[in-house]
């Protein structure tokens, strides 16, 4: 079965190693990814505990800072969704972007209302890099 997956990408005028160093921290993701993450404590293991809007639930990144890579694995209300994030340098800034893959118990809504969420948490993050 092939998975539903969509893109969201910003050019942030700052560079790859700060905007990369601020989204490795999971805690400063309460600050960016507005729409779904209200706060974050670290657990025992490589998943934080994460609080959302629709509940509680885990949150795991795994960071590979040569190759501009951030990709994170979130549960919450039993789904678990994969998110890919690139950081990749561009010029004297950095292109950010997220690819989310759809677990095969999401519909095609769910997944489209997740993407449409990332532009205001896009913005904001480009916000936070550029001040």
């Amino acid at each position: 079965m092939v998975s539903d997956s969509k893109s969201k990408s910003i050019f942030i005028k700052a560079p790859v190693s700060k905007v990369f160093s601020f989204v490795a921290n999971l805690a400063n993701w309460p600050r960016w990814a507005v729409n779904n993450v209200v706060a974050v404590k670290p657990g025992s293991s490589e998943w934080w505990a994460m609080e959302t809007r629709t509940g509680l639930g885990r949150i795991r990144i795994k960071p590979d800072e040569p190759a501009g890579v951030l990709d994170c694995d979130l549960v919450s209300g039993g789904i678990q969704w994969s998110v890919s994030v690139r950081v990749t340098a561009n010029g004297e800034g950095t292109d950010f972007s997220l690819t989310y893959t759809s677990p095969g118990s999401a519909s095609r809504e769910a997944i489209e209302k997740q993407v449409a969420s990332a532009d205001k948490e896009l913005a904001r993050l480009k916000d936070l890099m550029e001040s």
